[in-house]
């Protein structure tokens, strides 16, 4: 019986393993930021998008995180 733990035989479908980044835009990476204080517009938080080829990062404020919100920042 063999041990898992000292186990060498490698994993090929690891979940943790990096995807590939063929081309610019491949991927967009999307967060937000709340917590912040309210503006004299009534924006409540920051929806950052970043490009992880190029590391561009687009920063736009939002009042909400709705599903329409979302997309208007996206597109």
């Amino acid at each position: 019986m063999v041990c898992i733990r000292h186990q060498k035989v490698p994993v090929l479908d690891h979940p943790a393993m990096s995807l590939p980044i063929n081309d610019v835009m491949d991927r967009v990476q999307i967060d937000y930021v709340f917590g912040l204080p309210l503006t004299q517009d009534g924006y409540k938080g920051i929806a950052v998008s970043i490009e992880p080829l190029t590391k561009f990062l687009f920063l736009m404020a939002i009042k909400s995180k709705t599903g329409e919100k979302s997309a208007r920042c996206y597109f």
